[in-house]
């Protein structure tokens, strides 16, 4: 092939210097789509190591890629006998280069039941993609400066980040070129990966193709699947996430940013040992990031609770891991009522179902109090996954009944927070507990008590945690007169009711008024308010 002219190579030097120079704009929008596709991960990642009752404060959920606030457990409410009856991954915008590394600290015990401290990261996944499409600039830049650069790599270079092209056939010139490969820089590799972010949600199909080249043409290289990975969870789909990341992970372990965000996408599964062993890469590089030893600490909770041997039952993208010595036919009988609950959830809440939820069945009540960190009287619990002791599925323990009630408790916090959703303690147990369906004596005897007292729990103070309630009895109270307002609002508006409160709460802006009386008397249409819960409760 005949040479250049060296009037030539300047030439095309000095245009491809200016069009760099000008595209640094075009690069700035590429970061922000990189940016943008990220900051959905805020609201699907649910970080599931934590403790309080009634909602997901999200979580996971937040569900997403950086961490976020510990989803607070949901719990059935205390049983009869005041004890246990029946026993039962956020990415902000972000600069395009790669922030410094904190320098490693010592790594120290930790409580699984207390707060953790919270710690502002450095490494996330945005930054992994805008680092590799910066160093393509600079290195493109001397490519092009270069008399010896081939003629393909010098046409794709040209193509894609001077004249901005997007299809894929502009990158297939420096694939096979002599120098594609640069200090250990793929540039082909980068020039498909740069290519993906700029088609992104325009044309998702070609996107793909272009991360699937890139891919292919380096097969060790972790970036690809980081990108493909915001993709998924761009979509909202957390299983394509969490494969996507577990392909990233087993190409670069030592890299922290993909083994924390896999953790936290793996934490709201039954995927225990996974999660685990990301958490341990990444604290080899921060021993001493205390939310990653947290949420070690209440993983390896979960998994000692569980116990050796364990074993998996899925269906509609719920599964159950179980203890081995749990009955079969009562985990699959369990897995169907859950199955059924979060489709009846859906429709009692005008909410869409849920696609999956983990639920972990422990071998004993005390392994879940530890592994969900509750209190005494906890029948059950959600926290980002489905808590339940093996007792639940003993008929000498357990009446059907109540085993059905309890899932369907549980199964509708799940349900109501599968999104990020800022909704009081008295919504989320008392719909949770109208939505069971358990005919339980107690409430009805708290109720009569109620009235013959002429007394109540204030309504405000149900805004609380209920799980800071140590006595049985106080707690049960809480929980009942919950179920009254719910039941109250249901005889207004119907079973559309509950639906109508959901909507109300989710529009229902940051620190505007969270008071019951308020919130009720403006879905009812009708004034609410202790008096008037006296009153209904004396019809019962």
């Amino acid at each position: 092939m005949a040479r250049r002219s060296a009037r030539d190579r300047r030439r095309d030097a000095s245009q491809a210097g200016d069009a760099l120079n000008g595209a640094r704009a075009r690069s700035a929008g590429i970061i922000l789509l990189v940016v943008l596709a990220l900051v959905l991960i805020v609201t699907l990642r649910e970080r599931s190591d934590a403790g309080g009752p009634g909602a997901s404060r999200v979580e996971g959920a937040r569900e997403h890629t950086a961490p976020a606030e510990p989803e607070a457990p949901s719990e059935a409410p205390p049983t009869v006998d005041e004890a246990r009856a029946p026993n039962p991954s956020s990415v902000e915008p972000s600069a395009p280069q790669v922030a410094p590394r904190a320098p490693a600290r010592v790594e120290v015990e930790v409580d699984p039941c207390a707060e953790p401290e919270r710690i502002e990261r450095h490494d996330r996944l945005d930054a992994l993609v805008n680092a590799r499409i910066s160093e393509l600039r600079d290195r493109a830049r001397i490519a092009l400066d270069d008399e010896a650069t081939s003629d393909g790599l010098r046409a794709a270079l040209t193509a894609v980040l001077v004249r901005g092209e997007t299809s894929l056939a502009s990158v297939e010139p420096a694939v096979a070129a002599p120098d594609r490969i640069a200090d250990g820089f793929d540039l082909a590799t980068s020039l498909y990966l740069t290519v993906a972010v700029r088609l992104d949600a325009r044309d998702p199909r070609n996107a793909e193709l272009a991360i699937d080249r890139a891919a292919r043409l380096a097969p060790r290289d972790a970036v690809p699947h980081v990108l493909r990975a915001i993709r998924r969870i761009h979509a909202r789909e957390m299983a394509g996430f969490r494969e996507a990341l577990g392909e990233a992970f087993a190409r670069d372990r030592e890299e922290p940013a993909i083994a924390i965000e896999l953790a936290y996408a793996l934490s709201r599964t039954v995927e225990l040992a996974r999660t685990i062993d990301a958490l341990s890469a990444y604290l080899a590089v921060y021993p001493g990031d205390p939310e990653a030893l947290h949420l070690r600490a209440r993983t390896e909770r979960r998994r000692d609770g569980v116990g050796q041997g364990a074993r998996t039952r899925a269906a509609r993208g719920v599964t159950i891991l179980y203890a081995s010595d749990v009955s079969e036919p009562h985990v699959v009988d369990a897995l169907d009522t859950i199955v059924g609950a979060l489709d009846d959830a859906s429709r009692a809440l005008a909410l869409p179902r849920r696609a999956e939820l983990a639920v972990l069945v422990h071998r004993d009540h005390d392994a879940m109090l530890r592994a969900m960190c509750g209190q005494s009287w906890t029948a059950a619990a959600y926290d980002g996954v489905l808590h339940l002791d093996r007792s639940l599925f003993d008929p000498q323990q357990t009446t059907d009944a109540m085993r059905r009630g309890v899932l369907r408790h549980e199964t509708l916090h799940a349900a109501l927070h599968d999104r990020p959703r800022d909704v009081p303690y008295w919504a989320d147990e008392g719909i949770a507990q109208h939505f069971a369906g358990l005919d339980d004596p107690s409430a009805s005897r708290d109720f009569a008590r109620l009235v013959r007292d002429r007394t109540y729990v204030p309504l405000a103070s149900l805004d609380g945690a209920f799980l800071d309630i140590d006595d049985p009895a106080d707690a049960r109270l809480a929980y009942h007169q919950s179920l009254a307002m719910i039941d109250w609002l249901v005889a207004q508006r119907g079973e559309r009711g509950i639906a109508e409160l959901v909507a109300r709460l989710e529009t229902t802006a940051a620190g505007s008024a969270r008071d019951p009386s308020t919130i009720l008397s403006e879905v009812a249409g009708r004034r609410f308010d202790g008096e008037v819960l006296l009153a209904f409760l004396a019809t019962r």
